[in-house]
């Protein structure tokens, strides 16, 4: 598993909260 994929899944996430 890549820690890319969760970087950009969190980028994603926080993209949505702010």
């Amino acid at each position: 598993m890549s820690s890319d994929m969760s970087i950009e899944l969190h980028k994603e996430i926080y993209k949505f909260l702010v």
